[in-house]
C-alpha cells in the first residue's frame, strides 16, 4: 500500500451510513418563528417593539441597533376614474411595530387628512390598501401585498421586517410603503315632495 492508497473502511462501516435527506426535528420548528427561520445562522435578528415594550421618550439611536428601525412612506389616493394623490408623508426612524404604529398614530392621522383634503359634501370610503416592504439590499426582493379596505395583515408586514432585521447591522435600511386608496360613495338623497 502506497501513501496515496487509503483504506477508508477503517474509519467507517458501510452499514452505519444513512443516505436519507436529514429531517428537521419537531422541537426545532416549534422553537423558532418563521421570521427567525429565514435568518442566516449566527446572525440573530433584532426585536420589533410592541406597545408594551416601547417607551416614546427614549431615543433608540444605539449603534449597533438593539431593535428594528424602519421608515414608513405613505400616500392617500382617491379613485375617481384614475387615481389622484391627495397627500404623502414619511415617518422616519420608527421602532414601534407597524401594527401598533397604525393604531396609535397613522390611522388617526389618515382620517384627519381625509376630512381635511376632501370636499365636505362628498363621502369617501376605503377601497384597498397596497403595502410594499423593502430593504436596501439588492439580493432581497420586495414583499408586495394588497388588502381590502383598511384590513391590513400587520403580522405579514412585521414578519418580513423581522426576517430582514439582521441586515440592519450591515447598515441596510428597511422601509414600508403604504398606499391608502379611497373611493367616493354614492349616497341616496331623499327628495321631499
Amino acid at each position: 500500500m502506497t501513501n496515496l492508497d487509503l483504506d477508508i473502511s477503517q474509519w467507517y462501516n458501510e452499514d452505519d451510513l444513512d443516505y436519507r435527506t436529514p429531517s428537521r426535528q419537531a422541537s426545532d420548528s416549534r422553537s423558532t418563528s418563521p421570521a427567525q427561520q429565514n435568518q442566516p445562522r449566527g446572525r440573530p435578528g433584532l426585536p420589533l417593539l410592541q406597545s408594551a415594550d416601547w417607551n416614546p421618550n427614549l431615543p433608540y439611536d444605539e449603534s449597533p441597533p438593539t431593535c428594528i428601525h424602519y421608515s414608513i412612506e405613505w400616500k392617500l389616493l382617491l379613485k375617481k376614474g384614475r387615481l389622484s394623490k391627495l397627500t404623502n408623508d414619511t415617518e422616519q426612524n420608527l421602532v414601534l411595530a407597524p401594527g401598533a404604529f397604525w393604531d396609535q398614530t397613522l390611522k388617526p392621522k389618515l382620517h384627519q387628512l381625509l376630512e381635511k383634503k376632501t370636499p365636505r359634501n362628498k363621502c369617501y370610503e376605503p377601497d384597498e390598501t397596497n403595502v410594499t416592504v423593502s430593504v436596501t439590499d439588492r439580493s432581497q426582493r420586495d414583499l408586495t401585498k394588497r388588502f381590502d379596505e383598511l384590513d391590513i395583515d400587520w403580522e405579514v408586514v412585521e414578519g418580513q421586517l423581522m426576517a430582514w432585521s439582521h441586515l440592519l447591522r450591515d447598515e441596510k435600511r428597511l422601509r414600508v410603503d403604504i398606499s391608502f386608496i379611497y373611493k367616493e360613495t354614492t349616497q341616496q338623497v331623499a327628495v321631499r315632495t
